[in-house]
């Protein structure tokens, strides 16, 4: 059945895997990292480690009394209590561009290169297989996916041609939406993995598409797969235009500012990619200083938040405001006290917006240095 995972009980016996790929299994060993290709996993004091004893790295505890685990191929390891299996933690592949890890002892390897760290399934790190003598043990669950399982398709003759860009759409996506199927079409609903998040380019090789028609017990003896050099699946989403997010900036100015006239944008961050769905963006934040105002633009997808945007905008020609250096009238209100004074801007500004002045000196008051809010375009009032 498709879907179902790679699993046996850490139970005796012992649960045997293999990398099947480029990438290698990593434990701590006298606190050093050390490689494997194949191990067999077992629990000590609540920790998965080695037969040996070494741990997994990153470290993967398991609480409680589970009474079995499991792991898929993309290294997910679940346990299973009374109330229900749980997903603990994940096993991380190192992958290395240069010379591979040397032989050491204990029958580990060992590298002095720094590898990259990708998750089990990812281009051509591999996939995490069973071996050896257990025998898998009944399923946790099958996770959820976006088709329904069906039984193993026949495995009769039948031409797989990968593309080289496939968008999905899913959670997952299938071989029916990353090729064209020449012979035997069932085989397009078998789900070959996590759809990539939005963005981010995804690698996929025959390794992979093999292992995953293998876990859903066809037999590629008689398939002829294609696949080009560095194909890879992406996440379908739609873009946003940097228009429609000056729109809502200039409508959320016009609100905080009545009197403006025009607002001219300081940039084009040009278009956002976001998920499928109903794209609502809203105004969340706003402010000002002198003649620019600040809008934050959140972006709501199908209800939910995905990301946001802030826009400067500068304050046109119709709108009425004053220069730095403008002479105007400064009403400092004090405790019911009003002085009315002579004064300059210290920047630009427009009405309604904050701005600082330099009053001159009078009987009233010595030359000061305030701050206060543009109500027209002769007058600023302060309030002590």
């Amino acid at each position: 059945m498709i879907g179902v995972l790679l699993a046996c009980s850490l139970a005796l016996p012992s649960l045997k895997i293999d990398v099947e790929g480029d990438g290698y299994l990593r434990f701590v060993r006298d606190g050093r990292i050390v490689y494997a290709k194949s191990a067999t996993l077992t629990l000590s004091e609540g920790v998965l480690v080695s037969e040996a004893g070494h741990p997994v790295a990153p470290t993967i505890m398991v609480s409680g009394q589970p009474t079995k685990l499991e792991i898929d191929l993309e290294g997910r390891v679940r346990a299973a209590y009374s109330a229900g299996p749980k997903e603990v933690g994940r096993l991380v592949l190192a992958l290395f561009k240069g010379t591979a890890p040397a032989a050491g002892s204990g029958g580990f390897l060992v590298s002095s290169e720094k590898p990259t760290l990708v998750n089990p399934g990812e281009g051509a790190t591999g996939v995490i297989r069973m071996s050896g003598p257990a025998t898998p043990s009944k399923s946790l669950g099958t996770p959820k996916t976006t088709t329904k399982p069906v039984d193993a398709p026949k495995s009769d003759a039948a031409r797989i041609d990968v593309r080289a860009v496939s968008e999905v759409s899913g959670r997952q996506f299938t071989l029916g939406e990353i090729a064209e199927i020449q012979g035997n079409e069932a085989l397009a609903a078998i789900v070959m993995g996590e759809s990539p998040a939005l963005g981010i380019e995804r690698g996929i090789d025959k390794t992979r598409i093999v292992s995953r028609l293998k876990m859903a017990g066809v037999d590629t003896a008689k398939l002829d797969i294609r696949v080009p050099s560095n194909a890879k699946v992406v996440r379908k989403g739609q873009k946003i235009e940097h228009e429609r997010f000056l729109q809502t900036a200039t409508e959320a100015a016009k609100a905080l500012v009545p009197d403006s006239g025009d607002w001219v944008s300081t940039s084009n961050q040009g278009a956002m990619t976001v998920p499928e769905g109903e794209v609502e963006l809203t105004a969340e934040r706003s402010t000002r200083k002198g003649a620019q105002v600040s809008i934050t633009v959140g972006v709501v997808v199908d209800g939910k938040r995905f990301n946001s945007r802030t826009l400067t905008l500068t304050a046109g020609p119709g709108t009425k405001a004053v220069r730095s250096g403008a002479a105007v009238r400064v009403r400092v209100i004090s405790n019911g006290a009003v002085v009315e004074v002579a004064g300059r801007t210290k920047g630009p500004a427009s009405v309604g917006a904050s701005v600082e002045v330099v009053t001159n000196a009078s009987p009233q008051m010595p030359s000061t240095t305030l701050s206060g809010k543009l109500v027209s375009e002769s007058l600023v009032e302060v309030r002590l």
